[in-house]
């Protein structure tokens, strides 16, 4: 399958680019992974449905879809405006990018058209790969036919003959505009394509979006960052194929998205009692909300929650043991510690006696579906041992997917997480599928790179996602730090941005913004644990957290939210500020704060940071400023990364 751009494309996109779209997917000749296929891109105020990248011949082919039979002839018979049309967008592209078609240029560029010759009323006629997009009784083209600007033709509803079609049109391409594949500036070639490929993208992505974040109320912009990648869609299908999945990705890879997503399948589609379990309290109340409103007329259903919420979820008709467990986590600090990766010894009596119960009250074998987000929090002999108990046929033979950050040596506190051996030593010994997304789809390339260069933990965001330089700033004292939050939200707030896009996020528990005001930029500073009543302007405590998260909830548009850096994993803003302050537990010599005492550090930086979307800005105390240029300059120094992207310090 080539890469979509996007994928899958909106369901009010016209039915014959909807068809041609899903075709593209089940093209498996041998380079088609090499192409890029952009739909509905649109070159100076002219749309056309889809561009393709071709990397392996290197050539750009532009291809209009036609809607109706009729469109595609004049009176005469004379073929007309589709022709007309990508051929239009083809010589607009020349234009726009002279530098990579100019005569002396090793890339070609060509154009096609696609379009119906029949109608049909029975989706059930349709080849098999296209059934599933439309219910039965739909109107729908028959037979389309493609023509090249070389009068080749094919059917473009057959995947092995499109894809044969356009390999043979690429390296035709190449022939007719006499360009040399084995030319000794071919690898210079390659390299240029690619820096098309990114300019390209970029202006299919950004321009709507990001390229405007900062001149754009933050509180209307409809901003598409996020989308799904062909490598998240690779992974929702190997979760239908098997029964047990690890899906391992760095942050920003879309893992949460993927588990939400998948919970909704399973409980929609194969009707099952599905447990979406995850280690933050704050991400679960986000979760129950949205599960709430999935679980409305589906025979299937979803318990979200931490271990211990899913416990009492579990419990809920027993008042005995939902009274019980509730006085336990009320009197006890289970849920803070479990936020921040510890697992004591109190998390193993609570799931010990929460075992016992489950079985004494046969509450065993509870739901038929498992699924963790941030399992690197929670894959621990402690809470499989639970999760075992909860899920049919348990770990070794049930139906469960994991996803977390699994490879990363910070996700705990004290060590690496060695996940295989966990699960091998409670005994489900390879039992399961692994998958890694690699693509992070949340930050643009300055805060991916930004964290690669503070914390030596790569990742590759998508091509053309670009935005502001992150900034990095110290600061002296309370006063000090207040005054310059002071100032870059007042800043924003006077170039019309609103505050529900913005976190502010805590190395520690968030005091550091509230010691001498309790508002920056006429903004009312909110604990994201905390709702404000909008009647009566307070601000209240609430077990549903994830209503304050939402950019279009009733909050009142004066609350500035804020929160520690653990509190906020999972979640993301489109504008991040992360505080790092100086600590009890650190250890100072002479001043110099020495940062390998300071477990918590990179930890710190590697969620906070990660959680911006578009906008990062560190302030960090002076203490740190050693340590911090040090990682910028070694940073700095990877020349092999430098020569790939710019520099954001």
């Amino acid at each position: 399958m080539p890469t979509m751009i996007p994928y899958p494309i909106s369901g009010e996109s016209p039915v014959p680019e909807r068809m041609i779209s899903e075709t593209f997917r089940w093209i498996t000749n041998t380079s088609v992974k090499e192409w890029v296929v952009f739909h509905s891109f649109e070159v100076s105020d002219t749309r056309i449905s889809f561009v393709l990248h071709h990397k392996t011949d290197l050539c750009v082919i532009c291809l209009e879809v036609v809607l109706e039979p009729t469109d595609l002839v004049d009176l005469s018979g004379n073929t007309i405006a589709p022709i007309s049309i990508s051929k239009e967008v083809m010589e607009k592209l020349r234009k726009q990018f002279p530098e990579y078609f100019d005569d002396d240029s090793p890339l070609a560029i060509g154009h096609a058209v696609v379009y119906p010759t029949e109608t049909q009323y029975e989706a059930k006629e349709l080849p098999e790969h296209l059934r599933p997009l439309f219910p039965e009784g739909t109107v729908l083209p028959r037979r389309f036919t493609m023509v090249t600007e070389y009068n080749a033709t094919c059917d473009p509803l057959n995947p092995s003959k499109l894809g044969e079609m356009l390999e043979n049109y690429a390296f035709a391409l190449l022939k007719w505009e006499n360009i040399d594949t084995y030319d000794e500036d071919w690898e210079n070639a390659q390299l240029k394509f690619s820096e098309l490929q990114d300019k390209l993208e970029s202006k299919h992505n950004m321009e709507p979006t990001l390229m405007k974040i900062f001149s754009t109320n933050l509180d209307t912009l409809n901003r598409e960052l996020l989308r799904l990648t062909y490598e998240q869609y690779t992974s929702l299908d190997r979760t239908e194929k098997n029964p047990r999945c690890i899906i391992d990705g760095a942050a920003g890879t879309g893992k949460t998205v993927l588990a939400m997503e998948l919970a909704k399948r399973r409980a929609e589609k194969h009707e099952e009692t599905v447990a979406l379990m995850c280690s933050n309290a704050t991400l679960s109340g986000r979760f129950e909300k949205w599960a709430t409103g999935i679980s409305k007329g589906v025979t299937g259903k979803i318990v979200a929650g931490t271990p211990a919420t899913l416990l009492l979820s579990v419990f809920k008709d027993n008042d005995v043991l939902k009274n019980k467990y509730t006085e336990i986590l009320k009197d006890s600090k289970l849920e803070e510690t479990l936020r921040k990766g510890d697992i004591d010894n109190g998390w193993y009596h609570f799931i010990g006696n929460a075992v016992d119960d489950l079985r004494e009250n046969e509450f065993s074998n509870y739901f038929d579906y498992l699924i963790v987000d941030e399992a690197q929090n929670l894959l621990d002999p402690c809470f499989l041992n639970l999760m075992n108990e909860l899920l049919k046929d348990n770990m070794d033979n049930g139906c469960w997917t994991m996803f977390g950050d699994l490879n990363q040596a910070i996700v705990m506190l004290d060590r690496k997480l060695e996940w295989e051996k966990v699960l091998i030593e409670f005994g489900i010994d390879h039992k399961w599928s692994y998958d890694e997304l690699k693509t992070n789809c949340r930050n643009t390339h300055e805060i991916a790179d930004a964290v690669y260069g503070l914390t030596n933990i790569p990742s590759s965001s998508m091509s053309g996602v670009h935005g502001p330089d992150v900034q990095i700033k110290y600061f002296e004292g309370q006063d000090q730090l207040e005054n310059q939050l002071e100032k870059l939200l007042s800043i924003w707030k006077s170039e019309g941005h609103g505050s529900r896009q913005i976190i502010l996020l805590s190395s520690t528990d968030g005091t550091e913004f509230g010691t001498n005001q309790s508002n920056y930029g006429g903004w009312k500073l909110c604990n994201i644990r905390r709702i404000p009543e909008v009647d009566q302007g307070d601000i209240l405590e609430s077990d549903d957290p994830s209503d304050i998260l939402k950019y279009n909830s009733d909050v009142p548009s004066n609350i500035l939210r804020y929160s520690d850096v653990y509190d906020f994993q999972g979640l993301e803003s489109d504008l991040v500020i992360l505080v790092i302050s100086r600590t009890d537990a650190q250890v100072s010599f002479e001043g110099t704060v020495l940062i390998e005492n300071e477990k918590h550090l990179n930890r710190v930086l590697y969620i906070g940071m990660s959680r911006a979307k578009t906008m990062l800005i560190v302030l960090a105390d002076k203490n740190y400023k050693e340590h911090l240029n040090e990682c910028i300059e070694t940073w700095k120094m990877d020349k092999t990364r430098s020569q790939n992207n710019a520099s954001i310090f």
